[in-house]
């Protein structure tokens, strides 16, 4: 979590809401938190880009529709966001 606030602050800036797992207590280990973030935001899973570095919450967040991003590195993270016109 620090780590992307240290390095992409303009995620911050420009998403509506941001959610760590540490931050809102739940893990990422099922489809709960997942679903917990949608009901939170009143939006549906394909409006929600979920990023990550692990298989399993992504396959989690792919299960309740959300985009999913796989993060293997700064520069493709950054190279995504801007493909999606986040950045």
């Amino acid at each position: 979590g620090a780590f992307i606030k240290k390095q992409f602050p303009e995620i911050y800036t420009g998403a509506k809401k941001v959610f760590l797992s540490y931050e809102i207590k739940k893990r990422k280990d099922s489809c709960a938190a997942f679903e917990y973030v949608l009901k939170e935001i009143g939006l549906s899973g394909p409006e929600v880009l979920f990023i990550d570095n692990k298989d399993e919450p992504l396959a989690f967040a792919n299960k309740v529709n959300m985009h999913t991003y796989k993060f293997v590195g700064e520069q493709e993270l950054q190279k995504h966001l801007t493909s999606l016109s986040l950045l």
